[in-house]
Parts: C-alpha cells; structure tokens; sequence
C-alpha cells in the first residue's frame, strides 16, 4: 500500500499535506504579475500603434506567464510536492481571475471556450512549481 506523503510545515509541529499559505500568496502573486504585464503590453500597443488583432494572443502569453510566476513564488516556499502546490496554485489563479472577470464583464466568461485556457494555466503553474521547488533559495 502506497504511504502518503506529508510536507513538513518547518516548526516541528504537525505535518500538513500542503501549505495554503504559499499557494495563496503565490496566486496573489501571478495575478500581481500579470497585471503589471498587461499594463506594459497596453502601453506598448499605444505607443507602437500595434494591431487589436494581436490583443488576444499577447493577453494569453501574459496569462501564461502570470500562471508560470504563480508556480515559481509557490513551489519555491516548500521543500517537495512542487508539481502539486503549483497545480492548485494556477488553478487558485485562474479562480482569481475568472472572478475578477466575472465582476467587471457583462458577457458570459464561463464558457466552453475557456476550459482549455483553464487548464493550460494549471499546467504552466505546475511546471513553475516543479521548477520553484528545484531554485536555490
């Protein structure tokens, strides 16, 4: 029978299965990330007088990019588990987002269209947590 493996929360106390902490702030994180990025990337379309056409690509690489960070700042405050905290960290993030997209937009989001956004975002954070877990500190 497979034992199951615990992280150590690093106080000798008791052992918990992941730390909420670093996947929260981690997904507060991306979402930071992103933000900032989206800002640049508006403000290069401005001045470079860019095609709209462009906008929805560029918006998903820094999506993309956002779910990476998200892993990276998650996984790199735990010692193993990495491909685990950075999945539910990028799905925290897309959480995040959808929300946020829910309040601010009157079309329907939560579509069929959106579900391989969703899970391409819980990929890309998963790997950033697999290479988070894997920095030096």
């Amino acid at each position: 029978m497979p034992s199951i493996h615990y992280f150590q929360n690093g106080d000798g106390g008791e052992s918990r299965p992941f730390r909420f902490q670093s996947i929260l702030f981690g997904a507060i994180f991306g979402v930071a990330v992103a933000f900032l990025l989206l800002a640049l990337c508006a403000y290069l379309m401005l001045i470079c007088a860019m095609s709209p056409d462009r906008a929805g690509m560029i918006s998903k690489i820094v999506l993309f990019i956002g779910a990476f960070a998200a892993g990276i700042f998650a996984g790199r405050g735990n010692k193993s588990g990495g491909w685990l905290i950075g999945l539910l960290t990028g799905l925290l993030y897309v959480l995040i987002l959808l929300s946020v997209g829910v309040l601010e937009s009157e079309v329907n989001i939560l579509s069929f269209s959106a579900i391989p956004v969703i899970i391409t975002c819980c990929i890309v954070g998963l790997i950033g947590g697999i290479f988070g877990i894997n920095l030096k500190k």
